[in-house]
């Protein structure tokens, strides 16, 4: 019974306390907390005590005809119960009205009792809960309200306006002796009580953020001792791993055909896996003692620096992906004094804060298939070359035919004027209309046989320069309207329109076959891959110089390439159209011819539906 009693006074106290302080002063045990406890028990046992006065108390003031001091007795009554169980009063407000209730309790004891009843001891009860409540501020405004309430009370008792019954002071000293009394203590015990209750709520205060600083500190230990024997386990099963990836990499490194290296920033070598030996006749020992510089020719050793300068560049601007290696073909020496073409996919090893330490790489033999690309290159040159003279043979047909049939006509009116002549004197008339025949059949025969001699010049050139490889000066502008004019009779039956943008004196000196070979095959990929399906299209040809280079801007207006296309499209025998005769070289060759003929660099963007653009960067002077 006991046990149930507590049980629904606890649940009633939690209601209360509840509904005056949110569930945070709550969970904390803060000073707002202690205060709506006090509160709620003030509250509590106020009406508890009350029950057991009420009755005696109310016959008393019937007796007395004290009727004010009834009334007022059951309101204060039914306003503790208000304020102990309403949902929507706050800690301050529910505070301030019990405050209130207390000294109106007190005040209206004295007016109907007099001073020297207990209405003083509501009002002193009434500062000292202030001062817990409140705190100091509010206190010495309670003592303050005490002291005149006190004061006006003799006042008007002594002026006569109430209280002519109520028992008094036997002498105005003992009065301001026993005032000046009441005053001192309410006021030692409310100070006292409110500096007691700011000295609790500042170590409460502190307590609590002490608790909290160790609660954090306690959770970052458990945090890092979790984080340290995870991270110890990780290393564990890291160094398992690493040991057992090691065993399978040296045993792979060790056994693959293609060769496998290592070096530091300095490009000293710090592993060769033993296929050394396969490839360039040393041993691993021999080959770690090395120098970049000594196992390739020149141009290979340019070609090396520059992309490895290149990479180092894009690492620093911050455009490298870590992730992307950089391939290269290039010659290196074998121990006979021989040379061996190797195909090298290298890439940058990194520290543990994403700076380059070292390079990784692996070299493969590719002489066999340089062999049969280069075999591969001259098929697709004479290919084209056969092509052009197709061309070239169609496109001079009609002139030369035309040429033909003038000739032809102006021999027959020859004979038909020497018979004339033979017969006897020409007439005047006849001699004119033999002369205008003989004009007319010229005006046909001299500008076709023209057309025949520009289309086999701008042939000649064209199939000179890719036959014979040789670097001298040419006039840009010329190589690219000869090699477009040779490129005519596969286009001039569409709406595709090929502009050239050039200046007419640029020239450069370098390799005009290779040149002419890059326009042909970029034309011919457009006009298969480019411009399928696509009636009429647009090839924009920018040439331009910029300091020491020379800028070709290749641009047409086709169907684009998707990412993964794009991605291979310099790759050998790679092709989209392998179905139709197709066989991928003709992007590969103009790579190759870029960046290792013309010592150049070539970039390409495309988006599909929108169109391809080159973006080509060669050398004015070929090296």
């Amino acid at each position: 019974m006991n046990r149930k009693i507590i049980n629904a006074f606890q649940k009633l106290e939690s209601l209360s306390i509840s509904r005056m302080v949110s569930p945070d002063a709550i969970k904390n045990a803060d000073i707002a907390y202690w205060r709506a406890r006090i509160l709620f028990l003030l509250l509590f046992s106020g009406l508890l005590i009350s029950l057991f006065v009420f009755i005696p108390v109310s016959i008393l003031a019937i007796k007395g005809k004290i009727w004010g001091l009834l009334i007022f007795d059951i309101l204060v009554w039914i306003s503790g119960i208000w304020l102990l169980l309403s949902r929507r009063l706050g800690y301050q407000l529910r505070a301030g009205i019990v405050l209130l209730l207390l000294y109106g309790v007190g005040l209206m004891v004295i007016i109907s009792v007099g001073p020297l009843s207990g209405g003083p001891a509501w009002l002193f009860t009434f500062a000292i809960l202030v001062a817990i409540f409140l705190g100091t501020g509010a206190a010495i405004v309670a003592l303050t309200i005490n002291a005149l309430t006190l004061a006006t009370t003799v006042w008007l008792i002594k002026t006569g306006v109430f209280g002519h019954s109520f028992p008094f002071f036997s002498s105005d000293a003992n009065m301001y002796a026993a005032g000046a009394s009441f005053m001192m203590l309410n006021a030692l015990a409310a100070i006292s009580i409110a500096v007691l209750v700011r000295g609790l709520v500042s170590t409460h205060q502190k307590e609590i953020r002490l608790t909290r600083a160790l609660e954090e500190k306690n959770d970052e230990l458990l945090l890092s001792k979790a984080k340290i024997e995870s991270e110890i386990e990780e290393r564990k099963q890291t160094e398992e791993r690493l040991k057992t990836s090691e065993k399978r990499y040296r045993f792979l490194a060790d056994n693959v055909t293609d060769n496998i290296w290592t070096t530091d920033m300095e490009m000293n070598f710090t592993y060769i896996s033993p296929s050394i030996k396969r490839i360039r006749g040393y041993s691993v020992e021999e080959a770690l003692t090395h120098k970049l510089e000594e196992i390739m020719p020149p141009s290979s050793y340019e070609i090396a620096v520059q992309i490895m300068a290149e990479e180092l560049e894009m690492h620093i601007r911050g455009e490298k992906p870590p992730e992307r290696p950089r391939k290269i073909e290039i010659e290196l020496y074998r121990k006979d004094g021989s040379r061996v073409w190797c195909e090298v996919e290298a890439n940058f090893i990194y520290d543990s804060t994403g700076n380059p330490n070292g390079m990784i790489g692996v070299t493969r033999d590719i002489t066999e298939r340089k062999q049969t690309a280069e075999q591969l290159l001259r098929s697709e040159k004479m290919a084209t070359l056969g092509d052009m003279v197709a061309g070239v043979a169609h496109e001079i047909s009609t002139p030369l035919g035309v040429g033909l049939i003038s000739a032809s006509f102006l021999s027959d009116r020859a004979r038909e004027f020497e018979k004339l002549c033979h017969s006897g004197t020409p007439s005047t008339r006849e001699i004119e209309k033999y002369a205008q025949k003989i004009v007319d059949a010229s005006s046909m025969v001299l500008p076709n046989l023209e057309r025949a001699a520009e289309l086999l010049n701008s042939f000649k050139n064209v199939a000179v320069d890719q036959v014979i490889e040789e670097k001298r000066r040419f006039n840009v502008r010329s190589n690219m309207e000869d090699t477009v004019n040779s490129l005519r009779p596969r286009y001039k039956r569409t709406e595709h329109v090929i502009t050239i943008e050039c200046d007419d004196h640029l020239e450069i000196n370098s390799y005009p076959g290779a040149f002419s070979q890059i326009t042909t095959n970029l034309i011919i990929n457009s006009l298969i891959h480019g411009f399928e399906d696509i009636p009429k299209g647009t090839i924009l040809i920018n040439i331009k110089q910029k300091q020491n280079t020379l800028q070709y801007t290749y641009q047409d207006t086709g169907k684009g390439m998707d990412e993964k296309t794009m991605s291979r499209l310099f790759d050998p025998f790679f092709t989209t159209k392998r179905n139709r005769g197709g066989i991928g070289l003709g992007m590969h060759v103009v790579h190759n011819l870029i960046t290792q003929t013309l010592k150049g660099r070539i970039e390409v963007g495309s988006s599909v539906g929108i169109g391809t653009r080159f973006l080509i960067t060669i050398p004015m002077t070929a090296r």
